[in-house]
């Protein structure tokens, strides 16, 4: 796959580039700052001659054993809420106990998200969990600094 594939969206021609492409599977989140976060995935079956374009709208969800879903069952993702920022989104208060729990999209784990919620270690694409330390009430936000390069997470005791 190429590193840059030329797009239009019948209002301007841009460049994609694969420096958002965690995994290098040509599938890209994107967080535009004015209308919220994107699944973009970018394919050919012909070895490059014609590409296809897909832009779906992203929506996080959260899951899994430790979260306040209980369970790891597709389908069964709590929505978390984007921000005015346009930049993170938060699942404002869930139960939460110290098992593994993911933040996934569209409720599918074809992309999903996991790591540290010390907000500042880049979150794993695909990969690991998250786990916290002690069982309670929590607010977790994702959060993009750089258009949906790379993601961190807080979660935050409730009170």
């Amino acid at each position: 796959m190429p590193t840059t594939a030329n797009v239009t969206d019948n209002t301007e021609e841009g460049t994609i580039t694969d420096d958002g492409d965690e995994n290098a599977d040509g599938q890209w989140f994107v967080a535009d700052g004015a209308s919220g976060f994107y699944y973009i995935t970018i394919s050919t079956s012909d070895l490059g001659d014609t590409w296809d374009l897909t832009i779906d709208e992203a929506e996080f969800q959260v899951i899994g054993e430790g979260s306040p879903v209980g369970n790891w069952t597709a389908g069964n993702g709590i929505a978390m809420t984007y921000n005015d920022d346009l930049a993170s989104a938060t699942l404002d208060a869930g139960d939460y106990t110290t098992g593994g729990w993911k933040i996934f999209v569209n409720q599918s784990f074809d992309y999903n998200l996991g790591g540290a919620t010390d907000g500042t270690t880049a979150l794993e694409f695909n990969n690991s969990t998250f786990a916290l330390g002690s069982a309670g009430n929590y607010s977790v936000t994702i959060t993009t600094a750089d258009g949906g390069v790379t993601y961190t997470a807080t979660a935050t005791l409730n009170d």
